[in-house]
């Protein structure tokens, strides 16, 4: 077997595997389509909910926006209130602390009875 003739086998050998990989990427992103971006679909059908009912939307509302916030971090104050004073239609805003002494440090309005992680309704301004 020649030089030239080892090399062409070897390209094509390449071009084949490249070939498959794009292929196994094409059908992964078809199948990405099809559940994440369409969770209405049948393939989730079987799977449970996860999420804490506290976490959940509530009625009449489309989804749950969750801020994992510390108590003292000032940064997070600004970002509670902001989001607080924001009117987003159809997303319910929920303050998560990592424990009560976290969401002591919000006061007004914020649950921080009971587990050590509660899960807190963002007070809304209208």
């Amino acid at each position: 077997m020649s030089l030239p003739i080892a090399f062409s086998i070897l390209s094509f050998l390449v071009a084949v595997l490249s070939l498959l990989a794009v292929a196994a990427v094409h059908s992964r992103l078809r199948l990405l389509e099809r559940t994440a971006l369409a969770p209405g679909s049948d393939l989730f059908a079987a799977e449970e909910r996860r999420v804490p009912p506290a976490l959940r939307p509530g009625a009449g509302q489309d989804a749950a926006l969750i801020l994992q916030l510390d108590g003292i971090c000032p940064t997070c104050h600004v970002l509670a209130e902001t989001v607080a004073s924001m009117e987003i239609p159809g997303v319910r805003a929920v303050a998560l602390f990592a424990n009560a002494d976290g969401a002591a440090g919000f006061g007004g309005g914020l649950d921080s009875a009971g587990s050590p992680s509660p899960a807190v309704p963002v007070p809304r301004s209208r």
